[in-house]
């Protein structure tokens, strides 16, 4: 019996780790009159869904293998069009024409259950989370705390968030252009890497990041 508990402690990490498949349901609810007629999905060749607008809404529901991501973020717009390709977007974001992510009739969401409240699709960027989005408002917190300057403070606030991992991730240009003033607005990165919980640390994710830490401070 003890070595079957053993045993099983054990395996609780690697089965942690194990489970990269996960499901979402994205739905959206368009309140005012509009023209759109499909929402679409979009990250890359492997990432890029279409699904009909029907009494001014929306659904996505599927899964997705992460693989050694931690999370899937995706861009959300939606079009009078139901022709688009994951090349001509792509060519579109390169020419400056569409600007995912930037513009107000686009919105970052995380793959997850969510719903969304969206006044006005040319202001998508501002949809309502109106039930679920866990790791998408964390998405929102971690832009905003970019902005202020407030990288460790977020750090502290989720230290078991993909999320943290993700904007420690984003910050190691800073640090490599100039640490010392990156140091004094963000703060130091091996302090703020050691804050994560262990299993974010040994998450593939995680020992990339303190690769990429240890470069910066013994380059």
């Amino acid at each position: 019996m003890k070595r079957t508990l053993c045993t099983m402690v054990l395996l609780i990490p690697f089965v942690l780790f194990a489970q990269t498949k996960i499901n979402y349901n994205i739905t959206g609810v368009i309140k005012n009159k509009t023209n759109a007629k499909y929402a679409y999905l979009v990250k890359s060749a492997e990432i890029f869904n279409k699904t009909p607008i029907v009494n001014s809404s929306f659904n996505f529901k599927s899964s997705i293998d992460l693989g050694d991501d931690l999370f899937k973020a995706v861009y959300l717009f939606v079009s009078e069009r139901d022709n688009y390709t994951y090349e001509e977007v792509k060519n579109l974001q390169e020419q400056g024409v569409m600007r995912l992510g930037y513009d107000e009739n686009s919105k970052v969401v995380v793959l997850e259950d969510i719903s969304l409240e969206i006044e006005n699709p040319e202001e998508l960027k501002n949809a309502k989370i109106i039930s679920g989005g866990f790791l998408t408002k964390q998405w929102i917190e971690k832009d905003l705390a970019i902005t202020q300057g407030e990288i460790p403070a977020f750090v502290k606030a989720h230290p078991d968030s993909p999320i943290s991992i993700n904007l420690m991730q984003g910050s190691i240009r800073f640090y490599k252009l100039d640490i010392e003033r990156a140091e004094t607005r963000f703060g130091n990165l091996k302090e703020l890497f050691a804050l994560l919980t262990e299993k974010l640390r040994l998450s593939k994710q995680g020992v990339l990041l303190k690769k990429a830490i240890d470069e910066v401070y013994n380059p």
